[in-house]
């Protein structure tokens, strides 16, 4: 098939961005074809992608659950026996998957490096939240999914990567660090090159196709990473994801969770006739405050509506039902700016990579923060620079 072309001017811009913001490699591929690709000169071809790692164990996963191997809602007492009778064996490997153990846990990684067996590291965690009730991006956690692997294939991740996923698409070869206990890591640890991860990217973009084969099923990548999971930011399973619209509204299932949180009968009762309707950001807090003050504009909304706040999301509740529409991009990102981006609608797959700089003052400048922008305005019909 012949690819799509994006005018060779905007390529040419997007790679001059990419190299002024400490860009080691960089991918572009259009409807299966590289339209773009950039490798710094003397930088080596290999990268670890830190994070992105993730969501390359999610692909994994998902192989063995569409083996039968393990199960969505398997408790994890099932495979760490040490949690049989403790309030933790009510995690399932979705919590996992989810970032909604509630496992106590940390932003930083320095502990989980520091411990050298990172499966017991995370098996002696203490319970923060009840399973799934709170978000929180867990390292950590992450880091079990490499023995539930072990046990049920007698293997390594890594080693059941390597032949159920790696081969099946081209890539070989592959680095995948292990703890020192011989786990292999999941939280970050994965060592690829650009056109690699394109190759995964791809993958992903042609709902778990490679090569003329199924590698991973459509019903895992539909599930995993065009499937809004919640609570917290949009996300699958260990992938982010960016709607195409986001709308605030009203349910049955909201009135139900304020009545049983404690909020006053007489406010459910005032949205009540909002049943159903759902609006864009701003105008769903305009009509929070008609409803509850009558007023019909604002030109201080955090103002005029500190009252509902202080009922709503300062007291735990949510405000409304979030609904998200349909995906706009796929993304897993790791630290000093790996990228990995999956267009579906564009049939645009973008990989970023950098190695660590040499003065650490340089992280911020090369993590590339205006990714999405740029890419936007790559694949934009129109100019957007202005």
């Amino acid at each position: 098939m012949k690819p799509s072309a994006i005018a060779p001017e905007k390529l040419q811009r997007f790679r001059d961005v990419a190299e002024r913001n400490l860009t080691d490699a960089l991918v572009v591929a259009k409807d299966g074809h590289v339209v773009l690709r950039y490798q710094r000169p003397g930088a080596a071809s290999r990268f670890q992608v830190m994070s992105v790692t993730k969501s390359i164990a999610s692909l994994v996963l998902g192989q063995l659950i569409d083996a039968g191997l393990v199960h969505l809602d398997d408790k994890l007492s099932l495979f760490y026996p040490q949690w049989s009778g403790d309030p933790r064996g009510a995690i399932t490997l979705r919590h996992v998957l989810e970032h909604t153990t509630g496992l106590a846990d940390e932003k930083t990684t320095e502990a989980i490096y520091a411990s050298g067996d990172f499966v017991a590291f995370a098996l002696d965690a203490r319970l923060e939240h009840p399973p799934g009730t709170r978000f929180f991006y867990s390292n950590k956690a992450s880091n079990l999914l490499s023995g539930i692997a072990q046990r049920v294939t007698g293997r390594a991740l890594a080693d059941v990567a390597h032949e159920g996923l790696f081969a099946k698409v081209g890539i070989s070869d592959v680095e995948w660090w292990a703890d020192k206990a011989g786990h292999t890591q999941v939280m970050a640890g994965l060592a690829l090159t650009a056109d690699e991860l394109t190759k995964l990217g791809e993958l992903v973009l042609n709902e778990g196709a490679s090569c003329g084969q199924q590698v991973v099923s459509r019903a895992w990548i539909q599930s995993s990473t065009r499937t809004f999971r919640y609570p917290g930011p949009p996300h699958g399973f260990l992938w982010w994801l960016k709607p195409t619209t986001v709308e605030h509204g009203f349910d049955e299932v909201l009135f139900e969770d304020w009545a049983k949180t404690g909020m006053p009968h007489e406010v459910i009762e005032k949205f009540r006739p909002l049943d159903g309707r759902f609006f864009e950001q701003r105008e769903f807090f305009l009509t929070v405050l008609r409803t509850m003050t009558g007023k019909v504009q604002s030109d201080d909304l955090d103002r005029d509506l500190a009252d509902w706040y202080q009922q709503t999301w300062k007291a735990g509740r949510r405000d409304g039902t979030v609904r998200m529409n349909g995906i706009a991009s796929i993304h897993a990102d790791g630290w000093l700016g790996q990228f990995l981006y999956v267009y579906p609608e564009e049939r645009l797959v973008v990989v970023r990579l950098r190695h660590p700089p040499d003065d650490s003052s340089q992280n911020d400048a090369g993590s590339f923060k205006d990714i999405e922008r740029e890419i936007a305005k790559l694949i934009s019909p129109a100019e957007t620079d202005g």
